[in-house]
C-alpha cells in the first residue's frame, strides 16, 4: 500500500483523470489478487474472525480505490462514468462493511454510511433501491453509535451533522 498511495496522490494533485483512472484500474487488480489470496487462506481452515481482520487490513486499499474512482470521474469523464460510479459504490460499500465488521458504531462507520447514502442517491436517485439500502445502513450505523432512544428531532440533527461531516471528512 505504501507504494500505491504516492502514485495516487501524485495523480490526484495533477488533476490528471486518465492517470487517476489508470491508478484505479491498478488498485482493482491489486484488490482482485488480495481477494483471491484471502479466499485461498480462508479455505485453509483459518478461524473466521482471523479472516475478517485480514480483510479489514485491506481498508486502505479500498479507501484509495474509492477515492481514485471518484476523482477519475471528473469533467469530461464521458463513457465509463456510470461504470466508475458503480465501482465507487462497490469500494465504498466494502469500506463500510469492513468497518462494520471490526468497529461497529465508530464515527467512521457512521460517516461511511452517510457517504454511501449520498453517493447512491446521486448516482441512482434518492428513490432507488440502492439509496433505500444505504439509508438502512445509515440507520444501523447510527443506532450502533447513538442507541435507539433518541428523540426524533435530535436524531434528525445528528443525521444532518453526520452527513455534513462525511462530506468534509471522506
Amino acid at each position: 500500500m505504501q507504494d500505491l498511495r504516492p502514485a495516487f496522490l501524485e495523480a490526484a494533485e495533477s488533476g490528471d483523470h486518465a492517470r487517476l483512472a489508470a491508478t484505479a484500474d491498478h488498485l482493482r487488480g491489486v484488490e482482485a489478487t488480495a481477494r483471491a489470496a484471502l479466499k485461498e487462506h480462508a479455505g485453509a481452515g483459518v478461524h473466521p474472525a482471523t479472516t475478517t481482520f485480514m480483510h479489514a487490513a485491506l481498508y486502505d486499499l479500498y479507501e484509495l480505490l474509492c477515492a481514485a474512482t471518484q476523482l477519475a470521474d471528473g469533467p469530461g469523464a464521458g463513457e465509463g462514468a456510470s461504470e466508475r460510479g458503480l465501482a465507487e459504490l462497490a469500494a465504498l460499500s466494502k469500506c463500510l462493511s469492513l468497518v462494520d465488521a471490526v468497529s461497529r458504531g465508530a464515527e467512521l462507520h457512521v460517516f461511511l454510511a452517510c457517504a454511501l447514502l449520498e453517493r447512491a442517491s446521486a448516482l441512482r436517485g434518492a428513490d432507488s433501491p440502492q439509496a433505500a439500502a444505504a439509508l438502512q445502513l445509515v440507520g444501523q450505523a447510527s443506532e450502533a453509535r447513538y442507541g435507539k432512544q433518541l428523540p426524533a428531532e435530535l436524531w434528525d440533527k445528528l443525521q444532518q451533522a453526520n452527513a455534513q461531516l462525511a462530506r468534509e471528512f471522506l
